[in-house]
């Protein structure tokens, strides 16, 4: 069912939402005019970044459709650096990712950066907060590179 399709039979507006996932997917290369047929039929466009909206006004976004930014709601100076610490060098590296288990997140890359890491023998601990259908591929990974422990 398409943007029209669900707009007829509910009779609502379209708000998209702008990701980084479609304008890096492989559909622009199948169907180029897939961001004009969106861009017609929507009532409105929100942002999670500038870039995002950038690079959506390139994809030929027009000026008259409505767009609000919305940019991640961390406030980031409640998170101000502290006294800096000698490091404890027995203490492990802790590297920690937080997003949605999608393939297109790339923890592959980060599980064999953890591994490369480790094989210059440092100590390291990985943990991966989130949820989704790739865990299955992302356990595989972990135990392939022998990272069971970490």
């Amino acid at each position: 069912m398409g943007v029209i399709a669900v707009r007829d039979v509910l009779g609502c507006r379209v708000l998209c939402s702008a990701r980084g996932t479609f304008q890096q997917m492989s559909v622009l290369d199948r169907s180029p005019e897939a961001p004009d047929y969106l861009f017609r039929h929507t009532d409105g466009y929100h942002f999670i970044s500038k870039f995002l909206e950038r690079n959506t006004r390139t994809l030929g976004l027009p000026d008259e459709v409505p767009r609000w930014l919305v940019e991640p709601a961390i406030d980031l100076q409640l998170f101000a650096p502290g006294v800096r610490r000698t490091p404890d060098a027995s203490a492990p590296l802790r590297v920690i990712s937080v997003g949605r288990l999608d393939w297109a997140k790339g923890y592959e890359f980060a599980i064999e950066a953890i591994a490369l890491v480790r094989t210059a023998g440092i100590t390291v601990e990985y943990t991966i907060y989130g949820a989704g259908q790739y865990d299955e591929p992302i356990q595989f990974a972990v135990q392939q590179l022998g990272l069971d422990d970490c």
